[in-house]
């Protein structure tokens, strides 16, 4: 039996989340909830040109994409950042895959009237975290890994709250800049994030279908990220089934990182996240993703392929 998570000021935490494991899961890198502590910064993940870096293969590829969506009429929102974060993704030269996720990106920013600047998710996600108290966790950096880590609290959604149009809007676009956040640069979009979700006391009541396919259709098998592992940590029979549903609606390389039955023998994650109080967490969340995504659109706004 492990001791109590400590504090994550605590250098000690490490070695308490480390004793978190899914049980069916092998890879030396998915592992428990990481020191919280981590900076975000190049010292974390090399310097920026390291961060920026792109093979030939890369290039060439996003080339191919830029290409593509030049000649389509009806696209007329996608940076060469953003084509670079398609190809990062999208199989290599499954070019009516990457047309069709630039079309739903589009889509969905012009839906949601989303600006994708500093100064709209500045806006936006302090709604998003007040809305949804609790849901993000926490959004770090992984050494061990070299990658981003993202922790959600599904018992902390609220069905309630997203059945008005405006509730929805809240909560998806505060969702998408936080997606956003975790890819600020092309090494992060490479390596990929680590999804992790408490899954302990959610349940059928919190989740409806019609939702659970909205969210999946109009976000989830949108947003081009890589995910290193999806982790579903005290998941039940309801988890399980909601997931078997949603990779109807998901892309492959999304729905085959699904991993349940993860444990935390210390309990619920947000025993370990929400130190010393929610309030405290809230604040780093919103903090690490608003440098990132200062980082992400300068990046977006200087970078030409």
């Amino acid at each position: 039996m492990m001791n109590p998570p400590q504090p994550v000021e605590d250098a000690h935490a490490e070695e308490v989340a480390a004793e978190a494991h899914p049980e069916d899961v092998n890879h030396q890198d998915e592992r428990g909830p990481p020191n919280d502590e981590v900076a975000l910064d190049d010292s974390s993940s090399g310097t920026n040109s390291g961060k920026m870096w792109l093979s030939d293969q890369e290039r060439e590829w996003a080339l191919t994409i830029r290409e593509a969506i030049d000649n389509d009429p009806e696209l007329d929102s996608i940076s060469d950042f953003q084509c670079v974060q398609l190809a990062l993704v999208v199989k290599q030269d499954a070019l009516e895959d990457a047309l069709e996720r630039a079309h739903r990106l589009q889509c969905f920013r012009q839906q949601y009237e989303i600006r994708n600047t500093s100064s709209d998710a500045k806006m936006r996600l302090p709604r998003f975290l007040d809305f949804f108290p609790g849901y993000v966790l926490t959004v770090s950096y992984m050494h061990d890994s070299d990658s981003q880590y993202c922790c959600i609290d599904a018992r902390a959604f609220q069905q309630a709250k997203v059945t008005s149009e405006g509730g929805f809007c809240t909560f998806i676009s505060g969702l998408y800049y936080i997606y956003e956040g975790l890819n600020p640069d092309f090494k992060s979009m490479r390596n990929g994030t680590n999804m992790v979700f408490e899954c302990g006391g959610f349940d059928f009541t919190m989740i409806s279908h019609k939702i659970s396919r909205r969210l999946c259709e109009e976000f989830y098998a949108t947003y081009p990220i890589n995910c290193r592992q999806m982790n579903f940590f005290h998941s039940g029979v309801f988890v399980a089934l909601l997931l078997s549903q949603s990779k109807r609606f998901l892309p492959k390389e999304l729905s085959s990182k699904f991993h349940t039955g993860c444990v935390f023998e210390g309990g619920r994650l947000d025993s370990f996240y929400l130190l010393p109080n929610l309030e405290a967490a809230q604040k780093r969340v919103l903090g690490r993703t608003m440098e990132c995504l200062t980082e992400r659109y300068a990046n977006d706004e200087s970078f030409r392929l």
